[in-house]
């Protein structure tokens, strides 16, 4: 049984979890593209073999306008500031743990060299926790490898979210089938092109929403799970 400890690591973990169903099914509402208003722009490069198959096609694709929507904003805005605050739980819960008392202040660092980390245990960031869990936590440190942390950090800075209004959704083009077809009479051929593409929401530098948040609630969910032995 999960110690009492935990419950509020736990508990924004969930709610993690209800913010990117939210945007899935926000992202579902938008996903399909009309091939009607797909436009083809440019000219296509077409490589007919001796069997009439077609190689090669290289045409550019206008799907248009991006879509916005500011309530996509809003939902990642509550992802993350829950990812967020369940590591800042983590070490809360550590403090309590390891001291036998609340220790207020406390916050888990991200930090991207040593001395960073040092200089944030010196500011009681980790105030009560023992040194055999601070070793733990800077050993997912991003100088360490904990990449994800860094992502996290990037998405919960403030100023990321003065700007959420710019998440947009960006289009992919899944598949391209192309089928040919040679007329004797008029010794012409036609090429007929079936799309298959999707919109998918993204960040400005048409980084993925959802899959960068699945990857971050599954590393932080792994962490507190490292750690939960030791309750």
């Amino acid at each position: 049984m999960a110690n009492p400890l935990l419950d509020g690591v736990y508990i924004r973990i969930g709610w993690t979890s209800e913010h990117i169903r939210t945007l899935k099914n926000m992202q579902r509402s938008i996903e399909k593209i009309d091939p009607d208003t797909v436009a083809i722009k440019g000219e296509s490069e077409v490589n007919i073999n001796a069997e009439g198959n077609t190689e090669i096609i290289t045409p550019w694709f206008d799907f248009g306008e991006p879509i916005s929507d500011p309530a996509w904003s809003r939902e990642l805005g509550y992802t993350v500031y829950n990812l967020r605050a369940s590591l800042d739980y983590l070490v809360y819960a550590l403090a309590f743990l390891d001291s036998g008392s609340e220790k207020k202040g406390t916050q888990f660092p991200i930090c991207s060299n040593p001395s960073q980390f040092k200089k944030s245990v010196k500011r009681g960031l980790l105030r009560g926790v023992n040194p055999t869990h601070k070793a733990a936590i800077e050993a997912l440190q991003p100088y360490n490898g904990g990449n994800w942390l860094k992502e996290l950090a990037g998405l919960s800075n403030p100023d990321k979210h003065m700007h959420l209004s710019t998440v947009a959704s960006q289009n992919l083009m899944r598949t391209l089938r192309v089928s040919t077809a040679f007329d004797a009479e008029t010794q012409t051929r036609t090429m007929n092109m079936e799309l298959d593409a999707t919109r998918f929401i993204a960040f400005p530098d048409s980084t993925p929403v959802i899959p960068l948040l699945n990857t971050l609630e599954t590393q932080i969910t792994d962490t507190v799970n490292q750690f939960a032995p030791d309750f």
